[in-house]
């Protein structure tokens, strides 16, 4: 009998905690992600949103890209039809990003970085990294650096909220640097 089996089908609580523990004491991934997906089907909105977004992270920490990017997609459709979207959504958008960028999907995964842009904090500042490396793949060199222009101040934000931003930024001031090397030497030819 799996444990599934042993939660009351209305219980999405019950179901959200056997997530978690399958999560973090049991260390089975492929349970977490099915107690997560059961707890969305029957939780109300905040939880279910709450339970895609732990369901995608399982999978993506499992590698299993496929069923994260589903979740984390169910995850921003979810809360999307919420009167107030739940903030855990721009960490699933940041994530499904991630996950478009890694398949070589620049454009979509900008898209998502375009809407995680105005948060607070290392997300933006990732969001802003990420965009810069997909505007760059595409060849779109002079936009991708007018969008990364405003690094400094996001980095500021992120420190004076505590995160430890020194590789961040000089990943972005190298790439910055590369993008601006190549546009010159395109000016020159």
């Amino acid at each position: 009998m799996r444990a599934m089996d042993a939660v009351s089908p209305d219980d999405a609580e019950s179901r959200y905690r056997l997530g978690w523990r399958l999560e973090h004491d049991e260390h089975d991934a492929a349970g977490a992600i099915d107690a997560y997906r059961a707890a969305a089907a029957v939780a109300p909105p905040p939880l279910a949103v709450e339970a895609l977004f732990r369901a995608g992270f399982v999978a993506q920490n499992a590698s299993r890209r496929a069923q994260a990017v589903a979740a984390y997609r169910d995850c921003i459709a979810l809360a999307g039809r919420l009167d107030a979207p739940a903030a855990v959504a721009a960490h699933a958008t940041y994530w499904l990003g991630y996950h478009l960028e890694a398949d070589g999907r620049y454009l979509e995964a900008m898209d998502c970085y375009r809407r995680v842009a105005g948060e607070r904090g290392l997300l933006g500042l990732e969001a802003l990294y990420h965009g810069l490396l997909c505007l760059a793949a595409v060849g779109r060199l002079d936009e991708a650096l007018a969008w990364s222009g405003g690094y400094g101040d996001l980095a500021r934000e992120a420190q004076a909220l505590g995160h430890d931003t020194r590789a961040l930024v000089e990943a972005i001031e190298r790439e910055r640097a590369e993008l601006a090397q190549v546009l010159q030497l395109e000016g020159a030819a």
